[in-house]
């Protein structure tokens, strides 16, 4: 992936946030996965959004309340 690059495609985004291709796909047909764009047939996944879930997912320990903002809707874990 080159520095810099804003708009990933799957394998490119999997890499970036260290999970197989096979999961993101399984995420984006569930639903629960990290959000995406679609170009005409192609799905990118945007470096800069991928950093903000990331950050949003973050905890302290195991037992700690989680709750992501996932599509407008709130999830507790």
């Amino acid at each position: 992936m080159e520095q810099g690059k804003r708009w990933l495609d799957t394998h490119e985004a999997a890499a970036y946030v260290n999970l197989s291709p096979s999961k993101l796909k399984s995420d984006r047909v569930s639903g629960t996965g990290f959000t995406f764009t679609k170009f005409g047939r192609s799905v990118r996944y945007d470096r800069l959004a991928l950093d903000r879930e990331m950050q949003a997912r973050q905890r302290r320990s195991t037992s700690e309340e989680h709750r992501i903002a996932h599509r407008g809707i709130y999830l507790d874990d």
